[in-house]
């Protein structure tokens, strides 16, 4: 839905929602991010309750509760505004939105895809960028199909970072999940480990493989 936006970028046609900041196109990853206001990070904070049952505010104007450290606990915390995002655990490894975002990098300045959209949905708990596939073919009655390259990635426990080919422009959380229902063809990467340099070649030739599959929608589309 369009009220799960909280803020975007896009390059080309304005959403149908209208929302979100229109820029340039051929924006870079980076350029994209901040246009986006995706350039904030997050930490993994330690959890902590209190010595005693009834007191359930943290802030204690008695100052006669004592806190305790809630092992293997911990929250994922947004640092720009101390937003708390998600609870999680000892072994959650948190991606920042910089890294996910510096994935498109490589096929950017290759000039394989532009930058379309990104942002921010659920108050920060889901981010995406989506860039378009410099190549695409046409149906009868000059219908132009194109492909894109979505990534998303979540600040909740629970939910892994996806990267796809999708025929969809996502725009808001509508697109979004219809994008990620539709395509079965997709590179997961849990919380569990970094989203370093060996990740993410896995992630290139597993979307290599993708363009398969767009070769694939292209003619069962003609057909």
């Amino acid at each position: 839905m369009s009220h799960e936006v909280e803020t975007m970028a896009y390059a080309g046609e304005v959403p149908w929602h209208g929302l979100g900041k229109k820029v340039d196109n051929g924006m870079t990853p980076e350029q994209m991010l901040k246009a986006a206001q995706l350039d904030w990070t997050v930490s993994k904070r330690p959890a902590f309750t209190t010595d005693k049952p009834d007191c359930w505010n943290i802030i204690d104007p008695t100052g006669e509760a004592g806190f305790l450290r809630c092992p293997d606990n911990h929250f994922l915390v947004r640092d720009s505004d101390n937003k708390v995002l998600s609870p999680c655990g000892e072994s959650y490894v948190p991606f920042q939105n910089a890294e996910v975002m510096d994935f498109f990098k490589r096929f950017t300045e290759a000039g394989k895809m532009e930058m379309e959209t990104a942002g921010s949905l659920k108050e920060g708990k889901d981010i995406w960028g989506l860039a378009k596939l410099t190549s695409k073919f046409s149906l009868p009655g000059n219908d132009e199909v194109g492909g894109y390259l979505l990534l998303n990635n979540s600040h909740q426990v629970g939910k892994a970072m996806t990267a796809m080919l999708t025929p969809i422009r996502v725009v808001c959380n509508n697109t979004l999940t219809l994008a990620l229902e539709r395509n079965q063809d997709r590179f997961r990467v849990l919380h569990l480990q970094m989203f370093d340099e060996e990740i993410q070649k896995a992630a290139e030739e597993a979307l290599g493989l993708s363009t398969v599959q767009m070769t694939k929608f292209q003619e069962q589309s003609e057909f």
